[in-house]
């Protein structure tokens, strides 16, 4: 399923897998205090769930970071 190409706020539920529904009214609760631990949200399914969107992750040679850019002194 590809990505909702219009603004959040015109998505329909339909557009929207129900998992990823989920998940999300679970992070937008108003009160922090209901709100999942950024630990517990990423021991969630929904991180460990297949689906055909799913990537192959990066091998660890891809993933780091560039070197910061350092600007060049001037004489």
């Amino acid at each position: 399923m590809a990505p909702p190409s219009k603004p959040f706020r015109q998505v329909t539920r339909r557009e929207i897998p129900p998992a990823d529904r989920d998940f999300i009214l679970k992070i937008m609760k108003l009160d922090y205090r209901d709100r999942p631990t950024a630990n517990q949200l990423l021991e969630d399914e929904w991180f460990s769930e297949k689906s055909e969107d799913t990537r192959e992750p990066l091998s660890p040679k891809k993933q780091e970071s560039p070197a910061p850019n350092k600007e060049k002194a001037v004489d």
